[in-house]
């Protein structure tokens, strides 16, 4: 882990960042265009903004520098300086939220134990009853299964996992994106810092993305937005999205 953070970046737009991160990724402005579905001058015009913003003297140095602070903040477990969906911490805050969140554990573990053995007493007690019938697993359960099942069509994924990150980087409020695709379904997860919840539900929900994954051929299946049990860190974003056409 570095010994210090990174120098913090403006504010960069999801646009911004998005091309950015696919150029320190190592694609092209050409392939970066591809991708996007963009003209190669429009990605030219983000990223010259994104220079005149931050005083970069070129763009693939503002992309290492984007990475590196990406990288220090999922190291450090809290959202990043400079993204504009988050707030930086201080070091004291974040040791401070850690020391609730494990005193929350211990508080949630004796709760149990004690709740675990009065249930106990009352099922010795309680007159035998016929067995309740079995739930239905959750959709995003049935739909892991079927992922962890499919073997990985390699030319369809590489793809695709590559427009599915750029679309979902333009998701206000949700960070640090990973894509992995099989043969027919995707698997989306992506972290949303506490304040974000909301924007990022709209944004996964919204009309705008299911339009953009539908010209990409894919269609959004199953989803799972929750929050940090103890509402001090990120919560998480889980999307399953199903191969059409």
């Amino acid at each position: 882990m570095p010994s210090s953070p990174p120098e913090p970046l403006p504010l960069l737009s999801p646009a911004e960042r998005q091309v950015l991160a696919l150029l320190a990724r190592g694609h092209t402005t050409k392939s970066i265009a591809s991708a996007l579905d963009l003209s190669i001058h429009a990605v030219n015009e983000r990223l010259r903004e994104a220079r005149r913003k931050t005083g970069a003297a070129s763009s693939r140095e503002l992309a290492r520098r984007l990475a590196a602070q990406e990288n220090w903040d999922k190291q450090i477990g809290v959202p990043g300086y400079g993204l504009p969906d988050a707030e930086p911490r201080a070091p004291g805050a974040v040791m401070v939220a850690r020391r609730w969140s494990r005193s929350l554990v211990i508080v949630f573990v004796i709760t149990a134990v004690s709740a675990l053995a009065v249930a106990g007493m009352q099922i010795a007690s309680a007159p035998p009853t016929a067995p309740a019938p079995t739930q239905a697993a959750s959709p995003l359960a049935s739909y892991q299964a079927r992922f962890d099942a499919e073997a990985r069509d390699s030319d369809w994924a590489a793809p695709s996992e590559l427009r599915v990150w750029a679309l979902f980087a333009l998701v206000d409020g949700v960070q640090s994106i990973e894509v992995k695709c099989a043969a027919k379904l995707c698997r989306v997860d992506g972290a949303v810092p506490p304040d974000a919840m909301k924007r990022a539900k709209a944004g996964v929900q919204s009309d705008a993305l299911r339009d953009r994954l539908a010209g990409a051929g894919l269609k959004i299946v199953a989803e799972d937005l929750r929050a940090s049990p103890d509402q001090a860190g990120a919560g998480r974003v889980t999307v399953f999205l199903r191969r059409i056409g």
